[in-house]
Parts: C-alpha cells; sequence; structure tokens
C-alpha cells in the first residue's frame, strides 16, 4: 500500500514508523535505515510548523529534508514520513487526497478505531 501511495503522490519515499521510530513499513525498503525527517507537518493540511513553505508549478512541496506526519498519539506513536519526489509539488487536490490517504492509514492500523474518532 505504502508503494501505491508513493507512486501516486511522486514521493521519493514514504516510511511507517511506531514507537521509538522503529520501521513498520517503507517504500523503497532502502530508506528504512535513514534518519527521520525533522520537520514536523500539520496533519490537516501538509503545511510544515516551520512556517518556511515551498512551492512548485503544481503547488506545495514537502520540506527539503522530508517531513513528518503524526498519525496517532499516545499510548503508541505512529508517523508518516514523507520525501518529495517531484519539484513540482502536490496540487490542492492532490494534498487533499494525500491527507485522506494518511487518515485512512491511520484508521486502518488503529486498535481502536473509535478512540481515535473521539480524539479527533
Amino acid at each position: 500500500m505504502l508503494e501505491e501511495l508513493r507512486r501516486t503522490f511522486r514521493l521519493a519515499a514514504i516510511v511507517l514508523r511506531g514507537a521509538g521510530d522503529r520501521v513498520l513499513a517503507a517504500a523503497p525498503p532502502g530508506y528504512a535505515i535513514g534518519p527521520s525527517p525533522a520537520v514536523p507537518m500539520n496533519p490537516r493540511s501538509l503545511l510544515s510548523d516551520d512556517r518556511r513553505h515551498r512551492l512548485g508549478r503544481r503547488g506545495l512541496r514537502l520540506p527539503e529534508s522530508g517531513g513528518r506526519l503524526r498519525l496517532a498519539g499516545d499510548p503508541e506513536p505512529l508517523w508518516l514520513d514523507l520525501w518529495e519526489g517531484d519539484e513540482e509539488g502536490l496540487s490542492s487536490d492532490e494534498q487533499r487526497a494525500l491527507l485522506v490517504a494518511a487518515a485512512m492509514l491511520r484508521l486502518a492500523l488503529a486498535p481502536d478505531p473509535t478512540r481515535l474518532l473521539a480524539a479527533s
């Protein structure tokens, strides 16, 4: 599934990490050994918290060194790390679709989805 997301949104890589930055899945697999991105992104907009936004011809670009979306928190953290693969950026429709895909992934991996829905 991560490989499909990677190709669909023209990402260089996508890594799902759990507690302690443990790699749960990666596409392509070689990115699993790399460090986690330091830049957190807002899970409702993909904008980075540092207020430095990059734009390409299509729209929003991911942070230069990759970005990190928090999918879930306590008791088990879950992160989706994303690295840009296309300098033209994501259109607003692609940006929203990627956020929906991340939310669906969050629900699919949650031990108790009703708990996550109540916290949203």
